[in-house]
């Protein structure tokens, strides 16, 4: 078995060959490649070399949140000074302390959900995770696949159904789309606010068939931007179906009578599971 190859930043030109000898070794990756003596953001240096010269795949793991800003603002920093157009992608955690009975921001839920789409499209090429969401359970992949609408210029779209999904997905129907989470009917215009996005999109039908996809600003409703096609995604990471749901509902419901648990504990969780669809 090839042994690890260890090695250290340059700090003058005698170890040049060294340097270049590492970066040979991050191109084939044909063992292990271990490295010390990184201060600071030296290390997100070396992996924008990493990937500027083997376009493989990276994950950083990370101790904390803080941490993983840091990273991914290093790696930004150095993948655009180096001229590569990689992407890195942020996975942020929940910030919520075990057993917190809150619901984690649709902000947060919406980054996650994003970069999760961009894993499964191969858009993902550097991912740095702090450890903490690394190890939560994640939505499968094929849900998300399920739960995830790609809505075309010129395509034919039944509106109604459309709609239903966007409530299933957690969205919420308002008269005038002002806030993440949101989306509104009216007429040929359907809005929606997604909790990943800076500005909503207005599709625009014309019967059934969409005649233009556009971004607009949410204060003067005046559209910035055209698209071709926009993907929308879930609002929350846990979209439950009317058979789970009653699934859940009976679950918990046997399981305080096997147990003898007082019903009126229930009650509130019951009732946010039947009539809100969602733990928040």
């Amino acid at each position: 078995m090839n042994s690890p190859t260890s090695s250290t930043l340059p700090q003058n030109d005698l170890e040049n060959d060294q340097w270049n000898d590492l970066l040979d070794s991050l191109k084939t990756l044909e063992h292990p490649v271990s490295v010390e003596g990184l201060p600071g953001a030296s290390k997100a240096y070396l992996l924008a070399q990493a990937w500027k010269h083997s376009k493989r795949p990276q994950v950083v793991i990370t101790s904390d949140q803080i941490s993983g800003e840091t990273w991914l603002s290093d790696l930004r920093y150095f993948l655009h000074h180096e001229k590569v157009r990689a992407s890195p992608q942020f996975f942020p955690t929940w910030e919520l302390l075990p057993y917190e009975p809150l619901s984690p921001f649709s902000e947060v839920s919406g980054e996650r959900l994003a970069t999760l789409n961009g894993l499964l499209e191969n858009h993902c090429p550097i991912l740095v995770v702090p450890v903490e969401a690394a190890l939560q359970y994640l939505m499968p992949r094929s849900s998300l696949r399920n739960l995830t609408y790609d809505v075309q210029k010129g395509q034919t779209l039944d509106r109604e159904v459309f709609e239903m999904c966007l409530a299933d997905n957690g969205y919420i129907r308002s008269h005038l789309v002002e806030e993440r989470g949101e989306f509104s009917s009216r007429g040929d215009i359907l809005d929606v606010f997604q909790s990943h996005q800076s500005h909503p999109i207005r599709i625009e039908f014309f019967g059934d068939e969409v005649e233009s996809i556009r971004k607009f600003e949410v204060s003067s409703q005046i559209s910035i931007e055209e698209c071709d096609q926009v993907k929308v995604l879930p609002i929350r990471e846990l979209c439950l179906t009317e058979k789970d749901l009653q699934g859940g509902v009976d679950k918990i419901l046997q399981y305080g009578r096997e147990h003898e648990v007082n019903a009126s504990h229930f009650n509130e969780l019951v009732e946010k599971l039947q009539n809100l669809k969602s733990f928040s």
